[in-house]
């Protein structure tokens, strides 16, 4: 191999969907990872908080304004309140997708 040339054999390339497929659907919802997924991504990045007792969503702000219209922080709202909102909860995203989708979060 050339000098500067870079090989692939034996690299496994993967198409990640960022917070589910944001560029088709409002991010970290259950139709962002559908979308991502049907546009052909092997797997999904999602953000995930701890609501004020203890719930895991989706989301990735800190705070509920920029993608809910709701207000306050979520770790400090409680997780039907979020809920409320429209804001998945991660148990629902990996429920109702397939089986052998690859899973990221941070």
């Amino acid at each position: 191999m050339a000098h500067g040339e870079r090989s692939t054999r034996g690299c496994l390339l993967q198409v990640i969907g960022h917070r589910g497929g944001a560029a088709l659907a409002l991010e970290n919802t259950l139709a962002a990872i559908d979308a991502g997924l049907d546009a052909g991504a092997d797997g999904v990045e999602v953000d995930v908080r701890r609501t004020a007792d203890g719930g895991l969503v989706l989301m990735h702000d800190p705070d509920l304004a920029r993608t809910t219209g709701g207000t306050g922080r979520i770790d400090e709202t409680t997780l039907e309140a979020v809920r409320s909102l429209g804001v998945p909860t991660l148990e629902e995203a990996l429920h109702t997708s397939p089986p052998n989708v690859c899973w990221w979060s941070r």
